[in-house]
């Protein structure tokens, strides 16, 4: 039998009848044993109450607050129950869903850092009994949509799917940037790039992905939010994105992601090598504006019409690639770094047509965060990406006059579990030829990794180019180089078996 979810309600006595209406919207979940809402009225009569709460706290998957000035008042929430609540928070991330019940004097309290459900200037006393029910309501649905999709967290079925929701991106060349935006700070310069294939995400990352991965929820009682499991999840700023990041690269032994590049984002946003016409329009679709409801949601057709809130994913068409909403609805941050600050792209809902532009772009600091910002990732096979960061770090053999190669320290990331796979990703699979030693010499080597220890989360060893007169160097012309060692360590995303 499934766990149950649990609840803890914490409030003054005084404030009983709130807890009373409270249980009423949270019945449903308990009775499809789903939920389990505890508060002290559950303690037996002869037991030990405080090891009661304690050990409720402790099981708790999220705390709901009842805050009053009775409440505040309390000697033992000031003392006891509240210190163990903001603890489960800090150490294990423990939800708490403030709801203000009545005036009272929160200046100065640990509890003004956690978003409540309702502004201290509207508690529910003070509302008509319709906008009390709308925002019990909304914590109802909060709490299921943060404990079920937690429950299930990232399972391998949820992988899948996940894993399934990328497109490929094939590489080109291309012109990206535009020149009229340049003029207005709002686009690079119109440059030539050459880009590699990629898979991009069909999508944003929607709140419930983000939910299944980090078991929070950044948009919770913001403004101008939309609650769903294909809403964008919102409210995340650039180092969101990257703990995002970090945690489903744990998650997955398959693939890696990451941001995209602001040249693979743009190049994607225009259709890619799809787009056989003119690849120098604002839009995939060209430059008629009367499309572009068709495509994005942005002022015109979501916020000045009242629907002023990011968009279900996937709604409007897609472009040339299968990718949706690459035009408007949320802004995505991407990778790149201009001194400290990171770049944005794709407009809003609540932006202009020219923010939806392919090459529009806005920068921002990294701790920025907005009902309108959010991210879609790349995916990469994990040999794959292997593949790509030994190349770069082969290309930095160097020429030397007293020894024929150098090699430098580089780090390369892959996902080692056995020494064996070791081994054999970076063994006899990796040959290639590398000019340059000597003028017109060409040398074949081999490449070993001799692991020398393995420390928490990370491998250290010797990448070997192995090569003498008397092993399997290959030497077109000149002189063996002998034995090159390369210095490497290997970023692994979870604790090897090595």
């Amino acid at each position: 039998m499934t766990k149950k979810r649990q609840v803890f309600v914490s409030y003054s006595h005084e404030d009983v009848k709130w807890l009373n209406r409270l249980r009423k919207f949270l019945r449903p979940l308990e009775r499809d044993a789903e939920l389990l809402v505890w508060s002290d009225t559950d303690i037996k009569p002869s037991s030990n109450w405080r090891a009661d709460i304690q050990t409720a706290i402790t099981d708790a998957d999220a705390a709901i607050l009842l805050i009053s000035q009775d409440f505040l008042a309390s000697d033992y929430v000031a003392s006891d129950e509240l210190p163990q609540i903001l603890s489960a928070a800090s150490e294990r991330g423990l939800r708490i869903f403030p709801v203000i019940v009545s005036a009272c004097f929160l200046r100065n309290s640990p509890l003004t850092k956690f978003q409540a459900l309702n502004p201290l200037s509207s508690p529910l006393d003070s509302l008509e009994p319709a906008e009390q029910n709308r925002i019990l309501t909304k914590l109802a649905e909060s709490i299921d949509d943060l404990l079920k999709v937690a429950a299930a967290g990232v399972t391998d079925e949820w992988l899948e799917k996940f894993r399934s929701q990328f497109v490929p991106v094939d590489g080109g060349t291309a012109i990206l940037g535009d020149n009229e935006l340049y003029d207005k700070l709002h686009a690079l310069q119109e440059h030539e790039v050459e880009i590699e294939s990629f898979r991009l995400g069909q999508y944003a990352v929607t709140q419930s992905e983000w939910i299944a991965v980090m078991n929070t929820q950044p948009w919770l009682n913001a403004k101008n939010v939309r609650y769903g499991s294909e809403i964008p999840a919102i409210y995340v700023n650039w180092g969101d994105a990257i703990d995002f990041i970090t945690r489903i690269n744990r998650a997955d032994s398959k693939f890696r992601y990451r941001l995209p590049t602001e040249s693979e984002w743009e190049y994607a946003a225009r259709g890619g090598c799809k787009v056989a016409a003119d690849s120098r329009t604002k839009f995939c679709f060209g430059n008629d504006l009367n499309q572009l409801m068709q495509h994005g949601w942005y002022d015109q057709n979501a916020s000045l019409r009242g629907n002023n809130y990011a968009h279900a994913v996937g709604q409007l068409s897609p472009n040339q690639l299968g990718l949706y909403d690459m035009h408007g609805n949320i802004w995505e941050w991407t990778v790149d770094d201009f001194d400290g600050l990171r770049s944005l792209r794709g407009g809003g809902f609540n932006f202009t047509a020219e923010g939806a532009c392919s090459a529009f772009r806005v920068v921002q600091k990294p701790e920025t965060k907005s009902e309108a910002a959010g991210f879609r990732l790349v995916q990469e096979p994990r040999s794959e990406q292997f593949s790509r960061k030994l190349r770069a770090a082969s290309s930095e053999i160097t020429k030397d006059p007293k020894r024929t190669a150098v090699a430098e320290t580089t780090n390369i990331s892959s996902r080692l579990s056995t020494s064996q796979e070791a081994h054999k990703v970076l063994s006899g699979q990796w040959k290639g030829e590398y000019s340059g030693f000597r003028k017109g010499d060409s040398y074949l080597l081999n490449m070993e990794l001799r692991i020398n220890q393995a420390v928490d989360d990370q491998i250290s060893g010797e990448l070997i180019f192995s090569g003498s007169q008397n092993s399997n160097l290959t030497v077109t012309g000149g002189q063996s180089p002998g034995p090159d060692v390369f210095a490497a360590s290997a970023d692994l995303d979870e604790k090897s078996n090595l």
